[in-house]
């Protein structure tokens, strides 16, 4: 019988850039389209996926009084991983340690929540405070 851990979280940030998504995270679903350079925790049947969607723009000014779009965003962490038991997890957190630095310095996270429920172990709930803070974690 296989072991499965679901994954559900989000992550709100702001963006200067308007930083291409599916560069920073290359999810992989192996059962039906594999895909090379997969950088997501992954179990048998493929990674965490996920969606983004930009909420709104907002506009400010810069030090030299230009106008800078600032792209509110969400982006969505689902995914059952096969195979994934609670020993495993230990790749869960040092990823999502590191996504303040795959953002990048045009980032600011405002708000951020992973709930990870191991098939053989306990759930638990990583935050931004589970991240490792790059100076942009608001």
């Amino acid at each position: 019988m296989s072991i499965w851990t679901n994954v559900l979280g989000v992550i709100r940030f702001s963006d200067e850039k308007f930083i291409d998504l599916s560069k920073v995270f290359i999810a992989e679903d192996f059962y039906y389209k594999p895909i090379r350079g997969c950088n997501m925790p992954y179990g048998t049947e493929g990674s965490i996926q996920w969606y983004s969607q930009k909420e709104k723009v907002e506009y400010s000014g810069d030090e030299y009084g230009n106008e800078v779009a600032i792209y509110l965003r969400q982006i969505v962490f689902y995914g059952d991983l096969r195979d994934f038991e609670v020993k495993d997890c230990k790749i869960i957190r040092e990823w999502w340690k590191s996504i303040p630095e795959k953002l990048g310095q045009h980032c600011w996270i405002r708000d951020a929540v992973l709930n990870v429920r191991p098939g053989n172990g306990k759930r638990f709930t990583l935050t931004q405070k589970n991240m490792k803070d790059n100076g942009h974690i608001i």
